[in-house]
Order: structure tokens, then sequence, then C-alpha cells
């Protein structure tokens, strides 16, 4: 946690996080949101409630996760 808040300027749970969003991105790149929903999509990634996922999702990405497949949708 040391290292992480050190060189990283972020703690263990950000860093989680990012991850965890770093894989809905992918998945939806990959066009799951297509076959599976997206709360079956965030609690692959780990995420339990919709309201943590969402808020989390925006602080990453600047976009809700609507938005964000709709994006996708259009490029």
């Amino acid at each position: 946690s040391k290292a992480l808040n050190k060189y990283g300027n972020k703690n263990f749970k950000n860093l989680v996080n990012e991850f965890r969003i770093n894989q809905v991105k992918e998945d939806i790149a990959n066009g799951h949101h297509k076959i599976y929903t997206v709360k079956h999509i965030y609690e692959s990634a780990g995420f339990t409630q919709q309201s943590t996922f969402n808020r989390i999702f925006k602080e990453h990405t600047g976009k809700t996760p609507t938005e964000y497949i709709e994006s996708v949708n259009n490029t």
C-alpha cells in the first residue's frame, strides 16, 4: 500500500477499481454488451452494486456506462 501511494499516487482500492473498469471497457469493446446485460458485465468484473459501478465508471471514463456503450457503437 505504501508503494502504491508513494509511486502510483493511488491506494489499493483505486488500483483494483481501475483494473475492474478496464475489464468492463475491454468487454464492451469485444461486444459483450450485445450478448450480456451490463449487470452481468460489471458483476463479472467484481462490482456488486450498480450505483458504485456507475460512479466509478464515470470517474474513470468521464461517461456513464450507457454513454460509453453508445460511443463505442457509433465508432
